[in-house]
């Protein structure tokens, strides 16, 4: 059984224990893997979703073509925010739509 997640008719989400990422998979045959910690992890998740998806009875035509495309970076704030004020109350951090402070 795979564990899959239908999100709707044209994506599906699928999770990864080791490594520990998630997939979706878009009806165009698109994948996008995130959660990797290297470029190493990414393409060795990408290749195990394939793998699986094949197990699974799922007819995938050629091997996958795998692309690092974007770079995240995380960071720990140090506390907690209220993320629902709008965002008039912190005008600071308010940029206009010319990346100018308000």
């Amino acid at each position: 059984m795979l564990n899959i997640i239908l999100i709707n008719s044209q994506v599906w989400s699928f999770r990864l224990k080791s490594p520990k990422t998630a997939t979706l998979i878009f009806s165009s045959g698109k994948m996008v893997c995130t959660g990797a910690k290297s470029e190493e992890q990414a393409i060795k998740a990408v290749r195990s979703v394939v793998q699986k998806l094949r197990k699974g009875g799922i007819k995938i035509k050629k091997d996958a073509v795998i692309v690092i495309q974007n770079i995240v970076a995380s960071a720990s704030l140090g506390g907690r925010y209220t993320l629902n004020k709008p965002l008039g109350a912190y005008p600071e951090a308010c940029m206009n739509r010319n990346n100018s402070q308000v």
